[in-house]
């Protein structure tokens, strides 16, 4: 895979670089701005880099037709309430979300919106965010794809249940529409998914095929996802992060808890810093290992005999010929005895 290196906040994507730990706060504070605050305060104290919101400021984004909407509690029960009832107690005015993120800016973070709408796009660029996200929904909105993308701003696009044909689309809107920072994000559905509809080797084949760095909108109960999608090379992992102890809620059961924020950024790059390089490079010059083995007497040896595994046994450390080096001397005579137990030396055998 070949892309050009972008920035995001202070973070800069590119190839085998650390993945950027993208904490999405969304809606989890339902419209009470001191708790957003406390949470962007808190992720700021956990050195996050750059956070997630979205801007869903406008109730009519949903119908009012009593259709209800599903989802899980921590526990696995499932809660239903309407469309539009959940819609309405998430809406955040903009002068709102202005002070949210504005205090986000004044904590050093780099920020990255959802967008539903056009006027929330203007809202975006006159915050001069980060970058800007297709959310699964709008994967097929080619108007607001297409002005997204005119912006220039970095693009994330979400894939969730959408099928090759949808996001093969929806990037090809985006690149034509000016985009040349791009991420496609795999999403496994439905939110929460199981490890058996994760299928993190289709998020690797997705960013390959498309040629652009991939990354996970993490929709598992638990961090492991995390772990093994920075171990495949995703260069951002995207996750839900929620007030410590909240539950009864739309996508908290995929949600990591503020308080273990910290410990999973830390994991993660922890395992990105294992990676390591592709290839060692031979160093000539390290110490010998103390736990590699020479030739050493089998009994007390006299000039003339031949080195045999009955006259030489192996012992570590290397002290005397390396074991390695066996076939070299094996068949060599000494020019000097050796005493049972002392390493046998290429000073000891004849030329």
């Amino acid at each position: 895979m070949s892309f050009t290196p972008f920035n995001l906040g202070s973070h800069t994507v590119t190839p085998g670089g650390a993945p950027l730990f993208l904490p999405d706060i969304g809606t989890f504070f339902n419209q009470d701005e001191g708790l957003a605050l406390e949470m962007v305060d808190r992720l700021a104290e956990a050195g996050v880099k750059v956070i997630k919101g979205e801007v869903l400021h406008d109730p009519d984004i949903c119908l009012d037709d009593g259709t209800a909407i599903r989802y899980p509690d921590r526990q696995g029960v499932m809660r239903e309430e309407p469309y539009r009832r959940l819609i309405e107690r998430k809406v955040v005015p903009l002068p709102t979300y202005e002070r949210i993120f504005g205090r986000a800016r004044d904590r050093g973070m780099g920020i990255v919106l959802s967008i539903y709408d056009l006027t929330g796009l203007r809202f975006a660029l006159d915050l001069d965010v980060d970058g800007l996200k297709v959310a699964t929904s709008n994967i097929v909105h080619q108007p607001l794809i297409t002005a997204m993308a005119a912006t220039g701003r970095p693009l994330l696009i979400d894939t969730g249940d959408s099928s090759l044909e949808e996001i093969d689309r929806a990037v090809s809107w985006a690149r034509a529409g000016g985009a040349d920072r791009l991420l496609v994000e795999h999403s496994p559905y439905p939110p929460p998914a199981g490890p058996e509809r994760h299928d993190l080797r289709f998020m690797v084949s997705l960013g390959r095929s498309l040629g652009l760095p991939f990354g996970l909108s993490d929709h598992h109960h638990g961090e492991e996802m995390l772990y093994a999608a920075t171990a495949l090379g995703a260069s951002l992992l995207e996750k839900g992060v929620c007030p410590d102890g909240l539950d009864g809620e739309q996508d908290v059961a995929h949600a990591l808890p503020i308080g273990q924020v910290a410990r999973v950024q830390k994991a993660c790059a922890t395992i990105h810093t294992a990676l390591g390089r592709e290839f060692r490079p031979l160093d000539r010059n390290r110490p010998r290992k103390l736990s590699r083995m020479g030739l050493v007497a089998a009994r007390d040896l006299a000039p003339g005999e031949p080195l045999s595994l009955e006259t030489v046994r192996f012992a570590f450390p290397a002290r005397g010929i390396r074991v390695e080096q066996w076939e070299e001397a094996a068949g060599r005579c000494l020019v000097r005895g050796v005493v049972a137990g002392q390493p046998v030396g290429w000073h000891d055998l004849s030329a």
